[in-house]
């Protein structure tokens, strides 16, 4: 079954106006490096646990062509806010990230101060400091993104958070919480105690 054609909007004193909304058909918005596609769903979800209704969900997609460098900061710091990586250990592990890139197929890599330093300046034009390459990498261990070999300085990488792909796709559902329940007795109660 073909979609009716849509009405041709109508200009009045420079303002396009239309007959039905146009916000209705999915949207995709395009620059020179991405397209933000806004998608809506009005069908109806059922909770599979108490078969409860709720209504249609609104989805919002962004694809964005960036060059080797861009990708390395944008997934570092996207994973790093979702990890809850503090600033050295986002730092760091953004520096682990660019050292993968230049050794494909590997799962660990050599990393100390010096090389941290050599790899933040190539990405940031900033050297890293000292402090922030300790506190950085402690932060990594405890986060499980990282773990220290036998050899010094070599570290594996946890291939569940890295990967040396050319693509990378976030995922962030959001859900309204539900209203706590009023306990009637409760209630009750604290109206008796507030008149006495």
């Amino acid at each position: 079954m073909s979609e009716p054609a849509l009405a041709e909007p109508t200009k009045r004193r420079g303002i396009v106006r239309y007959e039905t909304n146009p916000f209705t058909r999915d949207l995709t918005i395009k620059t020179r490096t991405k397209a933000l596609t806004v998608a809506t769903s009005s069908a109806i979800l059922v909770d599979k646990k108490d078969g409860t209704e709720k209504a249609g969900e609104v989805r919002y997609a962004q694809l964005q062509e960036v060059d080797e460098t861009q990708f390395v900061k944008i997934f570092g710091l996207t994973l790093g806010l979702w990890m809850e990586l503090n600033k050295p250990g986002s730092d760091m592990f953004i520096i682990l990230l660019r050292a993968i890139q230049k050794r494909p197929m590997k799962d660990a890599v050599y990393m100390d101060a010096q090389t941290a330093k050599m790899l933040s300046a190539e990405i940031t034009g900033k050297p890293l400091s000292d402090a922030t390459f300790f506190r950085g990498m402690a932060e990594l261990r405890k986060k499980e993104v990282i773990a220290d070999s036998v050899h010094q300085n070599l570290v594996f990488i946890n291939p569940a958070v890295a990967f040396n792909g050319d693509r990378a796709r976030f995922m962030l559902e959001l859900r309204k919480k539900s209203p706590a329940p009023i306990d009637e007795a409760k209630g009750h109660l604290q109206a008796e105690a507030d008149e006495g």
